[in-house]
This record gives C-alpha cells, sequence and structure tokens, in this order.
C-alpha cells in the first residue's frame, strides 16, 4: 500500500485498517470502516440496477424506432401488416421507407446493351483490320459477335411501361446500338468470306457518331433510372407495349429500312398518334401514326401470345 499519508482530522488508514480520530483527538469507533463500506455497496448496487435497466429501456426504445445503431434479430411467423402510414419509416414488415426506383426494371436491358456494346466494338475492330483496297473478310468470329449483338433480343429487355422521359432515354440507347449494328450487319452482312469491297458500298461509315456517344448515353440512362420512382410495367398486349415496339419498329426501319446502312439515332422523342386510316384497297386500315414526318408513318400492330407485337409501317 505504500507509505501511509496524514488526511484532514487526523485520518490515518494503514492496511485497509481505519484509526480515525477528531480534531479534538477523540477515538472513533472501529465499525464506522464496516458501516461505511456496506452503505458504498448499497449506492453501488443500487446504481448499478438503474444502469442495466436504462440501457435495456434504451435498447428497446432504438429497436422500436428502428434506428440501425442497434442490430436486432427477431423470429416470428411471417405475418401481413396494415400498410405504414405515410411518411413514416419502415414497419415491422421490413417494407422499404422510401419508395424504390426503376433500375431494377431497367436492369435487363442495360446489361444486354453493355455486352452488346462490347461485341459491336470487337466485331468493328476484326472488320478494320481485314479491309484491304479490294477486299473485305467476315470471319466466324465476326459473324458470331455481330449475331449476339442482333437488335431483336436487346429490344426484348426493354420494359413496357416506362414514364416517357426514361423511355426516351432508353431508346435513345437502343438506337445507338442499332445504327452500328446496321452499319455493320444487315444488308452489309455478306456472311462468312473474303468479298469485293465494292459490294460494301455505304457500309461502315453510318455506326461512329452513335459508338462514339453510346457510353455518356448509357450513364444518362442509368442516372435517370435511379432518380426515376418504380414503377408497374405493362403487360406485353396492353397498349403502351405496343406503343413501345411501335418505336421500337421506327428506329429498326430508320436505320436498316428503305436500304439505309444506320445512322439514325433517337435523340428526339418518337410521337404516336391514334387514329383511324383507312386504306385505299379496302383492308383493315391502319391504328395510327409515328414519327415526325409531315403526317407521320402509318402503322398498325397485330399481338401474338407467344411472339408478342408483330408491327408494320406504311414506308418505302
Amino acid at each position: 500500500m505504500g507509505e501511509p499519508r496524514t488526511r484532514p482530522h487526523g485520518v490515518d488508514v494503514r492496511h485497509g485498517v481505519l484509526n480515525a480520530t477528531d480534531a479534538a483527538g477523540s477515538a472513533r469507533p472501529v465499525f464506522v470502516w464496516t458501516v461505511t463500506l456496506a452503505v458504498v455497496m448499497l449506492l453501488a448496487l443500487t446504481v448499478g440496477t438503474w444502469i442495466v435497466v436504462e440501457q435495456r429501456r434504451s435498447a428497446d426504445d432504438l429497436a422500436s424506432s428502428g434506428s440501425t445503431d442497434v442490430a436486432t434479430t427477431t423470429s416470428r411467423p411471417t405475418t401481413t401488416a396494415s400498410p405504414a402510414p405515410s411518411g413514416t419509416p419502415g414497419s415491422e414488415t421490413g417494407e422499404k421507407a422510401q419508395p424504390g426506383t426503376a433500375v431494377p426494371a431497367l436492369e435487363g436491358f442495360v446489361a444486354r446493351a453493355g455486352l452488346a456494346d462490347q461485341a459491336l466494338r470487337e466485331a468493328s475492330s476484326l472488320i478494320n483490320a481485314s479491309i484491304t483496297t479490294t477486299e473485305v473478310t467476315y470471319d466466324l468470329r465476326t459473324s458470331q459477335l455481330l449475331a449476339s449483338a442482333e437488335p431483336e433480343a436487346v429490344a426484348s429487355t426493354l420494359p413496357a411501361g416506362m414514364p416517357d422521359a426514361l423511355e426516351q432515354a432508353a431508346l435513345l440507347v437502343y438506337s445507338d446500338l442499332v445504327s452500328r449494328w446496321a452499319a455493320m450487319s444487315g444488308s452489309c452482312d455478306q456472311g462468312v468470306g473474303t468479298f469485293p469491297r465494292a459490294e460494301f458500298d455505304g457500309c461502315f461509315t453510318q455506326g461512329g457518331p452513335a459508338a462514339a456517344r453510346f457510353a455518356d448515353d448509357l450513364a444518362v440512362l442509368e442516372q435517370l433510372a435511379e432518380a426515376t420512382p418504380e414503377f408497374t410495367v405493362a403487360g406485353r398486349g396492353s397498349r403502351p407495349a405496343q406503343e413501345l415496339a411501335v418505336r421500337i419498329r421506327y428506329i429498326d426501319l430508320g436505320n436498316l429500312g428503305c436500304a439505309n446502312k444506320g445512322g439514325y439515332v433517337a435523340t428526339d422523342p418518337i410521337p404516336i398518334v391514334w387514329q383511324h386510316i383507312p386504306e385505299d384497297t379496302g383492308g383493315p386500315g391502319w391504328q395510327g401514326t409515328v414519327g415526325r414526318g409531315i403526317a407521320g408513318i402509318p402503322f398498325r400492330g397485330t399481338f401474338d401470345p407467344v411472339l408478342g407485337w408483330r408491327i408494320e409501317l406504311l414506308a418505302c
């Protein structure tokens, strides 16, 4: 314990034995030590009990308020709970406190678009390496890459019912890919082999601008999906699904139809006007127009439960 220390009023502590005297030197009873110790222990027990109770109460309060500062694990049967009141954070069922975003609905398309972009870049490199002053060679690898980036497969991952701005951004990305694909495939694809360069007149030159902007357009789409609230995907046979199919067909036609070999990028919205247009031949007529021409391009569509929407445009 070390050397004894002199305290006020003559209190002297030696090896745990209290020899106490007051200022006048009168002796205090030795049992003061025992009484003091008992009081201290009682106070410690009371304070400790209060701390445990308060900690438990604090943990219960945090758990009931949904705080993430205290991790809790519960095991209970699955139940159906009433929806949480508007503006309240979370619920017993683990529902999201904030509304979802459009990201999950676009994940399939974004992933497929990224793969198509990689395939088109590799195909372009192979074609560029094969071109001579007189010939162009499409090897098996080039043909496989172009097949993997085929527009219809990419378009099949687009969800119907997107909000207008989100759909426009998605169709812009899609048009980038179709423009590039059409510049190397479609009427530009002669199959596997080596061919006279003259047979590729107008090919390979129209996809460059779309390739240059693709990464930025895809990034904008992803950012917009994160900022767009979750939406209900429309059914395959619904009008929103048909409108999406009409716009996709319009983009395809702008790049692949009427002797086109790429070059059309849908930077502007593609309007659709629903109106019956009779046919001179007495046929069923057209359902409306699509596009920004003088009168738009007449369209009509039929839905097949297996194949989906089959869209016909009156063009060329």
